[in-house]
């Protein structure tokens, strides 16, 4: 028990409202190549997009064929809490409330806790929550089936199955609280989701070398900081240029010192 840990989110929250619910006509584009299927899409072709809780000119691979592609749309809406890469593009901005102006309910992937987000402020300025922007819009287009919910009601709904499982679950003080849909401890009996039911320990691995490009000899890793979660960064967190560390042995090479102002360069673009 504890090799792994890994709940099924969406058991802890009651989506049946939505069952079944799926639009008439649709298609898929995966993120990493949302820039070239936008652009690439016919029959018909993308005119319009609406980007919530996603910066995908930034995080999607070729942060300029994306932004290219969002350019290329007749009509851009973006919600969010910054005016990101992604934001600077759109027609129509919809600020959207911070978890200091909501009141939610959350779930996560590596834990047992269902987290609370308990409203501290109103929403500031002009800002609306998704959820409210969404159903006001459905009202407005004369969806008569959508709820008109206060934030507290539709986290009551939305947690149904939780107070099923405990009815004093809403009720406990806390800000998080384990979910008593999952258990404590994941394949307690020693029972693994394997043919044979016993853990599998990898006994291979066969490593691909890449094929070494001359033109780009390096290879560059955008890894977690402390700072920010994602691309959510405050603007005091956030340096003029990005700091590259690099392996002194090859900076020698390279003839780069600490603290130079580089330029790095790729295929698809380049950054100070």
């Amino acid at each position: 028990g504890g090799a792994n840990y890994m709940p099924d989110r969406r058991v802890h929250i009651d989506t049946s409202m939505v069952a079944g619910v799926k639009p008439k006509e649709s298609r898929t584009i995966l993120l990493p190549q949302i820039g070239r299927g936008i652009l690439e899409a016919k029959e018909p072709p993308i005119k319009m997009a609406w980007i919530i809780t996603a910066n995908p000119v930034s995080t999607a691979p070729n942060s300029n064929l994306t932004s290219m592609a969002m350019k290329s749309l007749d009509f851009v809406i973006v919600s969010d809490n910054f005016m990101t890469s992604t934001a600077e593009h759109a027609d129509l901005f919809l600020p959207v409330t911070t978890y200091l102006e909501n009141t939610d309910i959350t779930t996560s992937y590596w834990h047992n806790l269902i987290g609370f987000v308990n409203q501290v402020v109103p929403p500031q300025g002009e800002s609306k929550s998704d959820m409210e922007i969404f159903t006001t819009l459905a009202k407005r287009m004369g969806l008569e089936d959508m709820p008109e919910l206060s934030a507290k009601d539709w986290v009551k709904k939305l947690a149904h199955k939780l107070t099923k499982a405990d009815p004093e679950f809403l009720a406990k003080e806390g800000t998080a609280k384990k979910s008593p849909l999952q258990k404590e401890i994941p394949f307690s009996k020693g029972k693994f989701l394997t043919n044979s039911g016993k853990f599998n320990f990898i006994q291979e691995f066969k490593h691909l070398e890449k094929v070494k490009d001359l033109n780009f000899p390096l290879n560059l890793i955008a890894p977690k900081t402390g700072k920010l979660i994602n691309l959510q960064a405050l603007e005091k967190d956030v340096p003029d240029f990005p700091c590259l560390e690099m392996r002194k042995e090859k900076g020698a090479e390279l003839n780069v010192k600490t603290n130079e102002l580089v330029r790095v360069v790729s295929k698809v673009g380049e950054i100070k």
